[in-house]
């Protein structure tokens, strides 16, 4: 028995779900949207140039 494991006490894990909730409520965003302003801010630090892909990606963009 003293091998046994009491996982209801591990605080760390309660703390999660408010957390994702918060912010969740605060600032909502597609994956997608924030997947194009990692790339955008990637593209700018590693001073790489514009691809043919940039186009179709902004005008689809708004149908967020």
């Amino acid at each position: 028995m003293s091998n046994e494991v009491d996982h209801d006490d591990d605080d760390s894990t309660e703390e999660l779900p408010a957390r994702g909730v918060h912010s969740q409520s605060r600032h909502r965003r597609s994956a997608r949207s924030i997947a194009l302003e990692t790339i955008e801010r990637l593209r700018k630090e590693l001073q790489l140039p514009p691809t043919a892909n940039d186009d179709i990606v902004k005008e689809t963009d708004h149908k967020d």
